[in-house]
């Protein structure tokens, strides 16, 4: 028998969850109901709390449910963890991180979506008459 490092332990149990949470988010991706999908994806998020695309795809189960404050609150914090990941990643691969530009695409993107939940957030308040909030 062999023995196993603790370091391909941790890999193997990352492995196992990675495998798991996207089994999760296919589940979401496929269910039949926005509240199902949030179900799936709440579970996924337990195993990869730090996961920018599980918070994307809640926001956007959130939004289908009407729920525009949870969506905009999942929105910011996936945008705060790509900003923590674009930074650590210009620290480890600046050139690579520079030549692709993808990280700042996708940033980009979230704070298009991000601006987008805030506006309707706003029209729905003045439209409820609440217009110091908006």
């Amino acid at each position: 028998r062999r023995r196993l490092r603790a370091g391909a332990c941790f890999d193997m149990a990352e492995q196992l969850i990675a495998t798991k949470a996207a089994k999760l988010r296919a589940l979401a991706a496929s269910a039949s109901t926005a509240d199902e999908a949030v179900r799936h994806l709440n579970a996924a998020l337990y195993l990869q709390p730090k996961s920018v695309n599980l918070l994307v795809d809640r926001s956007d189960a959130l939004l289908q449910l009407g729920d525009v404050a949870s969506a905009t609150a999942n929105l910011r914090h996936a945008m705060q963890l790509a900003e923590s990941a674009a930074v650590a990643l210009v620290g480890a691969a600046t050139a690579t991180a520079k030549s692709d530009g993808s990280d700042a695409w996708a940033r980009a993107e979230l704070q298009e979506r991000l601006a987008g939940l805030l506006d309707l957030r706003a029209a729905a308040l003045v439209q409820a008459g609440e217009h110091q909030a908006a």
